[in-house]
């Protein structure tokens, strides 16, 4: 058995790590940016945002393309290599990261569901899925084609101009209410003894609930804001 320092020294000079730790930096390099061209905390919060979601959602479309764009229950879903593999990496970064410097820049825009919950929900399960799991990246990094509605949102919380609840509410549903039901659907009723899948399954469960509620949520609000419309118009 390797001694605790040969086993620090692995860690350390692991290249997968390294490549994460490249990413992280260049990540922090942006963020810095950022604040040199804006002093605003909220655009500065949501800048980070917007940078992993609309990456995430590219890197999506490129996993997706390599899987054929057929998102039935398959062998490749059980890997974790390639792009699929850094993503799930730079995601788990991206969620330290964001609360890190929150911590000192925004932190009256770190949430405790969506921020707090979340990061540390999303820290563990890409730290399981890269580390204990070793697998199931790809599948995560197509669910990753759901960031785009949030690269809606944080476009338009950094510019009010950019905000569109149309175009958010649409893809919302389409990606984050339909795709994800057909592959909770896969997930669910996949022919597997694997014993990961358990902690799969456990995620998407909680994902379709959380995204439904939200998504009622947005719904009610477009209602009441509609309702105030027309009730400021006949005023």
């Amino acid at each position: 058995m390797a001694s605790y320092p040969e086993r620090l020294t692995a860690w350390v000079t692991d290249p997968d790590r390294a490549v994460e730790g490249y990413m992280t930096a260049g990540t922090t390099l942006y963020f810095f940016v950022v604040c040199m061209i804006t002093s605003d905390r909220k655009q500065r919060a949501w800048s980070i945002t917007a940078l992993s979601a609309g990456a995430c959602f590219v890197a999506a479309i490129f996993v997706a393309q390599d899987m054929g764009w057929n998102f039935y229950m398959k062998e490749e879903f059980g890997t974790c290599n390639g792009l699929a593999h850094y993503v799930t990496r730079w995601f788990r970064a991206i969620s330290v990261l964001d609360l890190v410097l929150g911590i000192v820049f925004y932190i009256e825009h770190l949430h405790i569901l969506t921020s707090w919950i979340h990061h540390i929900a999303y820290f563990l399960l890409c730290n399981w899925l890269v580390e204990t799991a070793n697998g199931y990246c790809p599948l995560f990094v197509i669910c990753c084609l759901e960031e785009l509605p949030t690269f809606i949102l944080a476009l338009g919380s950094i510019n009010k101009d950019w905000r569109s609840d149309f175009w958010f509410g649409s893809t919302f549903f389409v990606l984050r209410i339909c795709l994800h039901s057909f592959l909770v659907w896969q997930v669910f009723t996949a022919d597997s003894t694997d014993p990961r899948l358990g902690v799969v399954k456990f995620n998407f469960g909680l994902t379709i609930s959380l995204h439904t509620h939200w998504f009622y949520g947005f719904i009610r609000q477009q209602l009441r804001l509609r309702k105030k419309q027309k009730k400021d118009a006949k005023e």
